[in-house]
């Protein structure tokens, strides 16, 4: 995640859009991706902390849950650039919900 008072340049925090504490991904090659948007001289790097999140997977959470497959209406899946991955290791026989919703921003056409 980003953190704006961990970072090396305390200072330079002030220069930032409201919108760079909160990013947070897996995939840090993600985060650095927002560098260009930021202004010259602000090194995104500086404010990265990396932290152990559990993960888990959507059969998993709904199991933990008690959410049976045939009661989910909607799914809606933000995964910070890893929603291709989430994607791909669903269950799709399993799991149908009728709504799907999920951000292709960060898919590859392949």
């Amino acid at each position: 995640r980003v953190d704006l008072l961990s970072g090396r340049d305390r200072e330079a925090h002030l220069n930032l859009p409201y919108w760079v504490s909160q990013i947070a991904s897996t995939n840090i090659s993600h985060i650095l991706k927002h560098q260009d948007l930021l202004p010259k001289g602000v090194n995104l790097s500086a404010f990265i902390v990396p932290i152990k999140v559990a993960c888990r997977s959507i059969a998993s959470f709904m199991a933990r849950h008690s959410i049976a497959p045939q009661s989910l209406g909607v799914l809606s899946l933000d995964a910070e650039g890893n929603d291709a991955d989430v994607l791909l290791a669903v269950n799709w026989e399993r799991l149908r919900p009728p709504i799907l919703i999920w951000e292709e921003k960060h898919i590859a056409a392949d």
